[in-house]
């Protein structure tokens, strides 16, 4: 596996970031940065900081962006390698409610139990206009963004 995983974080969230690695050791996976903020939280600093994890981070491949208070799931490494070998997009693996999903798989996704095997695969997330988490995201080394969003967060 190519990922490379890296974790912001806030100073006073401690407990909670140490049992998130905790939480990826157990599942074999390593972060190999973790920024730490020490401001206030605010929405610009909290991007700053994701910002720099995500600089840190990038050495030409993928790099899984997680929120220092998420739980793994023990397939999280065989993910990784399929979407490392498939996938060539932006991905979020994090996003457990419903009105997300379309109709065939959002009951499953509801009930938190798995779906039946024809309808596995990537989905295209709707209605993402009210989430404002990012808790855990995939970014490919083929992502390419236009100039005018990768200035915008540059200077977010």
């Amino acid at each position: 596996m190519n990922t490379t995983i890296a974790i912001y974080s806030h100073a006073t969230r401690k407990q909670v970031r140490d049992a998130t690695i905790h939480d990826l050791r157990h599942v074999g996976l390593e972060p190999e940065v973790i920024t730490i903020q020490d401001a206030p939280p605010s929405q610009i600093a909290n991007r700053r900081n994701a910002y720099t994890a995500l600089v840190k981070a990038y050495d030409g491949n993928p790099v899984l962006m997680l929120e220092d208070d998420v739980k793994p799931n023990a397939h999280l490494p065989a993910w990784l390698t399929w979407l490392e070998r498939y996938s060539t997009t932006v991905t979020t693996l994090y996003a457990p409610v419903g009105k997300f999903y379309n109709a065939a798989i959002r009951p499953f996704v509801e009930a938190g139990t798995v779906p039946p095997r024809h309808l596995h695969g990537l989905y295209t997330l709707q209605g993402l206009r009210g989430w404002y988490g990012a808790q855990a995201v995939w970014i490919t080394n083929t992502t390419r963004g236009s100039h005018h969003q990768r200035q915008a967060i540059h200077n977010s």
